[in-house]
């Protein structure tokens, strides 16, 4: 596909690299919304679960039932097994055939996976690329989509993962598997659609602040020179916040960066209230002991204090 095709469908994935929620690129084709209530297939696979730059993408497709064996003859495969080129002339292919397959991707920035992984709540990526996964089904069930078999490629245990799905879609027949992307044709032409997707995004990357000039930041997996060499100009480059939100900070690699080449800045704790004794002189006993558990009383200071930590809450003596 050409670069003008390319940015028609993916450019919108650009527009909100910091927003609050993951952007979600896919318009459902009139055959998919039909009133026969035609039974489909699914499939789920990611790109760029891996790599310390850019975004993870999620994508499903989905094609009738009834025309599945059409798709099989498309030779899709697992898009890691595939050049650039052979990519690209699949995706053509099945962006090109509506009526046959439809698709849609599920983009998580870097700025949304490390604000989900460092936040006071903490989500690890396995949740995330369960979210995504779950989320894509929910659109396509929400469309109308009468999704008989779904096919998905398991991040972590496969029983637990399929659970999730079987519960959340009873009606759907939901196979997890290893090596998914290889096995089943409509998963594989999920894992091009978000290959295709992803590799796009991290070639027109628009940073909003000036990097390091005539480095190259490689495919942005942690084995790759470029990309070491890339994080390590931008440590030092801005030894302050050293990465621009291209960069997932919650990766071990970023980390390692910050903590060799940026300046470490200590937060100071806030002063501790003084601590009262609670005890008291012998045969001498408090009367809210006969109504409370010591214990109970002895932890709510502590839990004040987490509490007005965990909400950035502060005491204040004037308005």
């Amino acid at each position: 596909m050409d670069a003008a095709e390319l940015k028609n469908l993916f450019g919108e994935c650009l527009a909100d690299v910091n927003g609050g929620d993951p952007f979600v690129r896919g318009k459902l084709d009139a055959t998919f919304t039909c009133d026969d209530n035609e039974p489909c297939v699914a499939g789920i696979d990611e790109a760029g679960r891996g790599p310390v730059l850019g975004p993870m993408v999620y994508a499903i497709a989905v094609c009738p039932l009834s025309k599945y064996e059409q798709l099989k003859q498309m030779e899709v495969k697992d898009s890691k097994v595939l050049s650039e080129e052979e990519r690209e002339t699949l995706f053509r292919t099945i962006n090109s055939n509506p009526d046959l397959v439809h698709w849609q991707v599920h983009v998580l920035h870097a700025s949304h996976i490390s604000r989900n992984m460092l936040g006071l709540y903490p989500n690890n990526l396995n949740a995330l690329s369960h979210n995504s996964a779950l989320g894509l089904v929910r659109s396509l069930v929400g469309a109308g989509i009468n999704v008989k078999e779904l096919y998905v490629d398991t991040v972590g245990p496969p029983g637990p993962y399929q659970d999730k799905f079987t519960k959340q879609f009873p009606t759907t027949q939901t196979t997890v598997s290893a090596k998914a992307d290889d096995l089943f044709p409509i998963v594989s032409a999920a894992s091009i659609c978000a290959k295709v997707c992803r590799d796009w995004i991290i070639s027109n990357w628009e940073f909003e602040t000036p990097v390091s000039e005539n480095v190259e930041y490689g495919c942005g997996y942690p084995a790759d020179p470029k990309t070491s060499q890339w994080l390590a100009s931008e440590a030092q480059r801005d030894s302050l916040f050293a990465f621009p939100n291209f960069v997932r900070f919650s990766w071990s690699t970023a980390r390692n960066v910050i903590d060799k080449h940026c300046v470490e800045i200590e937060w100071p704790d806030e002063a501790e209230p003084e601590k009262v004794s609670r005890k008291r002189p012998a045969n001498n006993t408090a009367i809210d002991s006969f109504f409370f558990a010591s214990s109970v009383h002895e932890e709510e200071p502590k839990r004040l204090r987490q509490y007005f930590a965990n909400t950035s809450l502060k005491t204040v003596t004037e308005l």
